[in-house]
């Protein structure tokens, strides 16, 4: 494990702090499907934003599992984590936490890329993984080219309580409200706070991409404990995010990457500073990775 002196990365124990301004947020970097957690703006936690950007394999186990990590270090802006390949998981993966900077965060609070590179030793392997986030949500939108218009989403109210197990196992549940394409842009106005969340695929990572939005009041978030959860959000609609990457057929030490931008920005004029915040991402040279 390894610090940079400059970074607004702590990284101690496994767990990597970000501090950029009044953003906090952390990683368990051993566990990438918790996401980014812990998220708060100049010190108050923003509990409904949970498994913000999480990375998660399609496979058996939950998926929050521990994985087993080759390396990870800070440099920079980033945090950097190596995923071993094994016989379970034939596949190396480089997961990259990126702050941004003020110049990509077009008037937003804060906000992170995600970027998800993998490669194999093996002769035929198809990598499926998701990025996902859930929040607590009042309304949400998309965004689709070209007309570049904002459309609401269309959650649909349940009285059933979905079975947690299963939500964790399979990653996502079919009572999608909005299926996406993969040019779109997610806009969220969280509940029982002034702050929106907005979520977007890079366009040129449109490897099998789609996103989904599904409405799941009362569930904890992934590693949280139940008999801890807050009785005060656990009727919260629930919005779950989930983009499916890397969904190609990859040959023997090739590498293929994904993008996946998240930032936080008040809730007024919030339409306006994500559409800049996707302009900004579209317009990004590709990141230096390994």
């Amino acid at each position: 494990m390894a610090n940079s002196p400059r970074s607004p990365w702590k990284l101690s124990g496994g767990v990597a702090k970000l501090a950029a301004g009044n953003f906090s947020a952390a990683v368990t970097v051993d566990r990438p499907g918790l996401g980014i957690h812990e998220i708060a703006w100049a010190g108050q936690p923003l509990g409904v934003i949970r498994n913000w950007l999480a990375f998660k394999e399609v496979g058996p186990g939950p998926a929050d599992r521990q994985r087993e990590i080759e390396d990870v270090y800070v440099r920079g802006r980033d945090l950097v984590a190596v995923y071993a390949e094994s016989k379970q998981h034939p596949l190396r993966y480089v997961v990259y936490w990126r702050s941004l900077g003020e110049a990509d965060l077009c008037g937003a609070a804060g906000g992170l890329d995600v970027v998800v590179s993998v490669q194999t030793s093996v002769l035929d392997a198809k990598p499926a993984v998701f990025l996902s986030s859930q929040y607590g949500v009042e309304r949400g939108w998309t965004n689709t080219p070209p007309q570049r218009r904002w459309n609401p989403i269309a959650f649909e109210t349940r009285t059933d309580r979905p079975d947690r197990e299963h939500l964790v196992a399979s990653g996502l549940e079919r009572n999608a409200q909005a299926v996406a394409s993969p040019d779109d842009t997610f806009l969220f106005d969280l509940a029982q706070a002034p702050w929106s969340c907005g979520e977007m695929i890079h366009p040129s990572d449109r490897i099998a991409s789609d996103a989904n939005v599904i409405d799941f009041p009362g569930v904890p978030p992934l590693g949280a404990d139940s008999t801890q959860w807050d009785p005060e959000t656990e009727n919260l609609r629930v919005a779950m995010s989930s983009h499916h990457v890397l969904g190609v057929q990859l040959e023997k030490g090739v590498l293929v990457r994904a993008r996946l931008r998240g930032v936080l920005a008040r809730r007024e004029g919030a339409r306006e500073v994500v559409a800049a915040c996707r302009n900004a991402f579209e317009q990004a040279e590709l990141p230096l990775t390994t």
